[in-house]
Protein backbone atom coordinates (compact mmCIF):
# COMPACT_ATOMS: atom_id res chain seq x y z
CA UNK A 1 0.00 0.00 0.00
CA UNK A 2 2.73 2.53 0.14
CA UNK A 3 3.55 2.30 -3.12
CA UNK A 4 0.02 4.53 -3.70
CA UNK A 5 0.43 7.98 -5.23
CA UNK A 6 -0.52 10.58 -3.47
CA UNK A 7 -3.62 11.20 -5.99
CA UNK A 8 -4.86 8.27 -5.77
CA UNK A 9 -5.49 7.82 -1.98
CA UNK A 10 -9.34 9.53 -2.71
CA UNK A 11 -9.69 6.78 -5.14
CA UNK A 12 -10.97 4.30 -2.83
CA UNK A 13 -10.22 1.65 -5.26
CA UNK A 14 -6.61 2.07 -4.53
CA UNK A 15 -7.30 1.73 -0.87
CA UNK A 16 -8.78 -1.67 -0.94
CA UNK A 17 -11.95 -0.15 0.33
CA UNK A 18 -15.23 -1.80 -1.77
CA UNK A 19 -16.86 0.94 -3.80
CA UNK A 20 -19.85 0.68 -1.05
CA UNK A 21 -18.15 2.26 0.95
CA UNK A 22 -17.82 6.19 2.10
CA UNK A 23 -15.96 8.52 5.08
CA UNK A 24 -17.68 8.90 7.70
CA UNK A 25 -17.52 10.32 11.38
CA UNK A 26 -19.11 9.31 14.71
CA UNK A 27 -19.07 10.64 17.57
CA UNK A 28 -19.82 9.07 21.05
CA UNK A 29 -19.55 10.66 24.42
CA UNK A 30 -20.32 10.04 28.18
CA UNK A 31 -21.27 12.32 31.61
CA UNK A 32 -19.35 10.48 34.12
CA UNK A 33 -19.36 10.79 38.09
CA UNK A 34 -16.21 10.68 40.23
CA UNK A 35 -16.83 6.72 40.73
CA UNK A 36 -16.99 6.15 36.82
CA UNK A 37 -20.79 5.00 36.73
CA UNK A 38 -22.05 6.92 33.33
CA UNK A 39 -24.53 9.83 34.08
CA UNK A 40 -25.88 10.05 30.39
CA UNK A 41 -24.53 9.46 27.40
CA UNK A 42 -24.84 9.62 23.12
CA UNK A 43 -23.87 9.03 19.96
CA UNK A 44 -24.54 10.97 16.72
CA UNK A 45 -22.90 11.01 12.78
CA UNK A 46 -21.09 14.06 11.67
CA UNK A 47 -20.06 15.61 8.41
CA UNK A 48 -16.54 15.85 7.14
CA UNK A 49 -16.39 19.22 5.87
CA UNK A 50 -14.91 19.55 2.69
CA UNK A 51 -11.64 21.39 3.14
CA UNK A 52 -10.09 18.49 4.69
CA UNK A 53 -11.65 15.28 3.35
CA UNK A 54 -8.26 15.01 0.64
CA UNK A 55 -5.96 16.01 3.73
CA UNK A 56 -7.37 13.83 6.65
CA UNK A 57 -7.16 11.26 3.99
CA UNK A 58 -3.02 11.62 3.59
CA UNK A 59 -3.16 11.97 7.26
CA UNK A 60 -4.84 8.22 8.05
CA UNK A 61 -2.75 6.78 5.90
CA UNK A 62 0.18 9.08 6.25
CA UNK A 63 1.10 8.61 2.22
CA UNK A 64 2.98 10.99 0.50
CA UNK A 65 5.86 13.47 1.22
CA UNK A 66 3.88 16.68 1.35
CA UNK A 67 1.68 14.48 4.34
CA UNK A 68 4.20 15.43 6.88
CA UNK A 69 3.96 18.96 5.93
CA UNK A 70 -0.08 18.79 7.32
CA UNK A 71 -1.36 19.66 10.71
CA UNK A 72 -2.26 16.85 13.04
CA UNK A 73 -5.89 16.58 13.76
CA UNK A 74 -5.93 16.71 17.75
CA UNK A 75 -8.36 19.06 19.03
CA UNK A 76 -11.65 19.38 20.16
CA UNK A 77 -13.99 22.31 20.47
CA UNK A 78 -17.32 22.64 22.27
CA UNK A 79 -20.03 25.21 21.63
CA UNK A 80 -23.39 26.29 22.04
CA UNK A 81 -24.85 26.82 18.50
CA UNK A 82 -27.73 24.42 17.47
CA UNK A 83 -26.97 25.63 13.42
CA UNK A 84 -27.63 22.82 11.28
CA UNK A 85 -24.72 21.27 10.14
CA UNK A 86 -23.25 21.38 6.43
CA UNK A 87 -20.43 19.85 4.90
CA UNK A 88 -19.53 23.86 3.49
CA UNK A 89 -18.52 24.14 7.98
CA UNK A 90 -15.67 26.38 8.66
CA UNK A 91 -16.18 27.07 12.44
CA UNK A 92 -18.43 26.19 14.88
CA UNK A 93 -21.18 27.96 15.23
CA UNK A 94 -20.57 29.12 18.38
CA UNK A 95 -17.63 28.24 20.05
CA UNK A 96 -17.21 28.37 23.95
CA UNK A 97 -14.10 30.52 25.08
CA UNK A 98 -11.50 27.96 26.54
CA UNK A 99 -13.12 24.60 25.88
CA UNK A 100 -10.75 23.14 23.01
CA UNK A 101 -8.89 20.57 24.33
CA UNK A 102 -5.58 18.04 22.93
CA UNK A 103 -6.49 14.55 22.50
CA UNK A 104 -5.96 12.95 26.28
CA UNK A 105 -4.41 9.87 24.86
CA UNK A 106 -2.30 8.65 21.18
CA UNK A 107 -5.68 8.23 18.47
CA UNK A 108 -6.31 4.60 18.14
CA UNK A 109 -6.85 2.77 15.03
CA UNK A 110 -8.67 0.34 13.79
CA UNK A 111 -7.85 -3.03 13.40
CA UNK A 112 -9.25 -3.25 9.99
CA UNK A 113 -6.99 -0.02 9.59
CA UNK A 114 -10.24 2.31 8.12
CA UNK A 115 -10.73 3.98 10.68
CA UNK A 116 -9.13 6.57 13.64
CA UNK A 117 -10.47 7.31 17.37
CA UNK A 118 -9.38 10.24 18.84
CA UNK A 119 -10.37 10.77 22.73
CA UNK A 120 -10.83 13.67 25.19
CA UNK A 121 -11.75 14.33 28.47
CA UNK A 122 -13.41 17.40 30.61
CA UNK A 123 -12.26 17.22 34.07
CA UNK A 124 -14.66 17.16 37.13
CA UNK A 125 -14.31 20.95 37.17
CA UNK A 126 -14.23 23.12 34.25
CA UNK A 127 -14.61 26.60 33.77
CA UNK A 128 -15.01 26.50 30.57
CA UNK A 129 -17.43 24.20 29.84
CA UNK A 130 -18.94 23.79 33.27
CA UNK A 131 -22.96 24.80 33.38
CA UNK A 132 -22.68 25.44 29.64
CA UNK A 133 -25.74 25.01 27.32
CA UNK A 134 -23.33 22.22 24.82
CA UNK A 135 -24.97 22.16 21.35
CA UNK A 136 -22.18 21.56 19.09
CA UNK A 137 -18.52 20.17 18.54
CA UNK A 138 -16.28 20.13 16.39
CA UNK A 139 -12.66 17.91 15.31
CA UNK A 140 -9.97 20.82 14.29
CA UNK A 141 -6.07 20.24 13.70
CA UNK A 142 -3.13 21.55 15.74
CA UNK A 143 -3.79 25.05 13.05
CA UNK A 144 -7.20 25.63 14.16
CA UNK A 145 -8.47 23.87 11.05
CA UNK A 146 -11.85 22.54 11.71
CA UNK A 147 -12.19 18.98 9.87
CA UNK A 148 -15.79 17.85 11.25
CA UNK A 149 -18.76 19.17 13.08
CA UNK A 150 -21.48 17.63 14.79
CA UNK A 151 -24.55 19.12 17.00
CA UNK A 152 -25.48 16.62 19.90
CA UNK A 153 -29.08 18.55 21.37
CA UNK A 154 -28.80 19.56 24.50
CA UNK A 155 -25.89 18.60 27.18
CA UNK A 156 -24.83 20.15 30.51
CA UNK A 157 -21.74 19.34 31.91
CA UNK A 158 -21.88 20.50 35.70
CA UNK A 159 -19.22 20.43 38.17
CA UNK A 160 -18.45 17.02 39.81
CA UNK A 161 -19.08 15.10 36.38
CA UNK A 162 -16.14 14.08 33.59
CA UNK A 163 -17.14 14.50 29.99
CA UNK A 164 -15.23 12.21 27.86
CA UNK A 165 -15.79 12.26 24.00
CA UNK A 166 -14.47 9.88 21.35
CA UNK A 167 -14.72 10.90 17.74
CA UNK A 168 -14.21 8.00 15.02
CA UNK A 169 -13.26 8.89 11.63
CA UNK A 170 -12.93 6.54 8.59
CA UNK A 171 -14.29 4.40 5.92
CA UNK A 172 -17.73 2.14 6.69
CA UNK A 173 -19.83 0.46 3.83
CA UNK A 174 -22.97 1.96 2.83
Amino acid sequence: MNNIAINDIANKDALGICSGSKLIGRVGFKLKDAEGNVVQEGKVPNNIVLGIRYPIIKLLGGWGTDSADLPFVRQLALGTGDTAVTIADEQLDSELSGSRKLTATVPTIADDGLSLTFSFLYDMVDDAVDNQDIKEMGLFTTDGTMIARTTVGLWRKTPGLYFEVYWTIGYQKQ
